[in-house]
């Protein structure tokens, strides 16, 4: 029922705000702090939480200021906290940055076209000195297309020069056809 208490009313969610914040600084601080100083943040933190169950608006907020006192007492304050939350978030948003380009995508410029074909590995080889070489069939050439080889196997009808090659035809990413005329 506090879940959806959360949604409605923006008491509730400074509550739990405000509880989740003293939560942390006591657990940061257990091991400097008195038993007397533990039990009585615990005791406020309890009474909050049971007066988040309750719902009712007015306690909530009495145990909230009564939280925060509780804690100026007994919580010593972070020393430099705006510098320290600073640092903190320039270091996450350095490394959720990172990662992005580390493990998503690397922006680079290409100043010329010399680069663009070999970019993604795509190279070719001119196999007519391979007179062992045999162009895979069936499963075999299935797999090496998805391995990213492919081959083109081009016979001129007549013996010539080349006069013209024609425009590459595209189907989303797949090249389909390139006409190759031969005088």
């Amino acid at each position: 029922m506090t879940f959806f208490r959360w949604f409605i009313s923006q008491t509730v969610r400074n509550a739990c705000a405000a509880r989740k914040h003293y939560r942390r600084l006591l657990a940061a601080q257990s091991d400097l702090l008195s038993v007397e100083a533990l039990g009585a943040v615990r005791l406020k933190l309890a009474e909050l939480t049971a007066a988040i169950r309750g719902g009712h608006t007015g306690r909530i907020n009495i145990q909230i200021e009564e939280l925060q006192f509780a804690a100026e007492k007994w919580i010593k304050p972070y020393p430099n906290a705006a510098w320290r939350e600073n640092v903190e978030v320039l270091l996450v948003a350095l490394a959720v940055a990172m990662a992005i380009r580390t493990f998503f995508l690397q922006p680079f410029k290409i100043p010329t076209g010399s680069m663009q074909p070999t970019l993604f590995g795509v190279v070719g080889k001119n196999l007519i000195n391979d007179p062992g070489f045999q162009i895979p069939s069936g499963m075999a050439r299935l797999k090496e297309w998805f391995a990213g080889i492919s081959y083109i196997h081009v016979v001129a009808p007549v013996d010539g020069h080349i006069e013209a090659v024609g425009p590459m035809q595209h189907f989303l990413i797949f090249n389909i056809k390139q006409t190759i005329t031969i005088g």
